[in-house]
């Protein structure tokens, strides 16, 4: 299977349907394994705002389908520091401007 198909790339739209993320994404996985406590904050960037609901769409689908997952979402999209909101997020790069995580994924979606 070449990256393109495990990456879902199949559509010449602006929405880039088939290039949001699969069930299988391993990136926010990867990320959300650590401790709570040693979890980096995180946020994904998109062009525009119908990638982003892609982007976000295919992550709640993901996490109805997986209990861990859901349970690690949730904690990470209401996280706070310090008394500021440093929870998960996805926005597209016009609403980004001021929000600072320890890792920002920005995400092209091309076809």
């Amino acid at each position: 299977m070449s990256a393109k198909q495990r990456l879902g790339h199949a559509s010449l739209t602006r929405r880039n349907v088939g290039s949001s993320p699969t069930p299988r994404n391993r990136l926010l996985v990867s990320l959300w394994s650590p401790p709570a406590q040693e979890r980096p904050t995180l946020g994904v960037v998109t062009f525009n705002r119908k990638q982003a609901d892609l982007v976000e769409e295919a992550i709640q689908r993901h996490a109805r389908t997986d209990a861990d997952f859901l349970q690690v979402y949730e904690r990470e999209r209401e996280r706070t520091e310090g008394g500021e909101d440093m929870g998960f997020f996805v926005k597209n790069v016009e609403n980004v401007q001021g929000d600072e995580r320890d890792v920002i994924v920005f995400r092209e979606l091309t076809a």
